[in-house]
């Protein structure tokens, strides 16, 4: 640059974006989302409530990031729902906030600033082998606010439901779900007690309500199969019902895109593996 003048006319190329093949060979373009002016004005020059701003732009870019888009010519018959199905934990260690309390105000704010809407499917429980049962709560499934959100949410949670069936699991009622709330809810207090208690003594009250809080938790425990990794029994009984496919494929034929590009790499990283082995 020290040998370039003032009067030098230079032309750049400006490479934002990276490129990897998908299952099917063409090349797709990653870590690349578009945010509009009216997305970035609406939170940073407009929004005047308490939530910090710049995290209010980070959540709502990371959403929105993961966001599927069908492309321009695809069929309408053929069109996918445009959501997300991030989880609380994913979110949080992506934009760095601790408290799932927090994480919620701030989703409620894009709501409120018509920028999202979202729902979940509802608590699902699958079988283990052991006859044990497995309680999961879903993600919540974002959309961006548009015309026409409530029905395209609407269906996508249906289609996450019958995706969801495929692999095993079932969902309760409405009014067996408030348990899973109640279980989430004593979760986040043992968590800020044991923060607590790091920090300085608790006090005799808060030192009895912790023990009362870890022995309903135990209970829970007892009742469901906690550290069972649902995604391995998922993907086990999928293999099985579906002898002749790799893993990839069972995905993409559910429509379950990023899960087909996640279980691609996999094998293909296990084939590489299994070559250097043999060589």
């Amino acid at each position: 640059m020290d040998k370039l003048s003032s009067n030098d006319f230079i032309i750049a190329k400006l490479n934002i974006y990276d490129y990897k093949n998908d299952k099917n060979g063409n090349p797709q373009k990653i870590k690349y989302f578009m945010l509009l002016d009216s997305e970035y004005n609406k939170i940073i020059n407009e929004y005047s409530g308490e939530l910090d701003k710049y995290n209010l732009l980070n959540l709502f870019c990371n959403i929105k990031s993961r966001i599927f888009i069908n492309s321009a010519d695809t069929l309408v018959s053929e069109r996918k729902p445009e959501v997300s199905y991030p989880s609380y934990k994913l979110i949080m260690e992506d934009i760095f906030i601790e408290s799932e309390k927090t994480l919620r105000k701030y989703i409620d704010e894009l709501v409120n600033l018509d920028l999202i809407r979202f729902d979940y499917a509802g608590d699902m429980i699958m079988k283990n082998d052991n006859g044990k049962p497995i309680r999961r709560k879903a993600n919540f499934t974002y959309i961006l606010f548009k015309v026409g959100w409530e029905e395209e949410l609407k269906h996508a949670i249906i289609l996450f439901k019958n995706q969801k069936r495929a692999m095993g699991w079932s969902f309760l009622s409405k009014d067996k779900e408030v348990l899973a709330d109640e279980k989430r809810s004593i979760t986040q207090k043992i968590n800020m007690l044991e923060k607590l208690s790091k920090e300085k003594n608790l006090t005799q009250s808060q030192i009895k309500e912790l023990r009362l809080l870890k022995r309903k938790q135990e209970k829970w425990k007892v009742e469901y199969d906690e550290g069972i990794d649902t995604r391995k029994l998922e993907e086990e009984k999928l293999k099985s019902e579906n002898p002749d496919k790799p893993l990839f494929e069972i995905y993409d034929d559910m429509g379950f895109d990023a899960k087909a590009e996640r279980a691609y790499e996999e094998e293909q990283h296990i084939n590489i593996e299994s070559i250097g082995i043999n060589d």
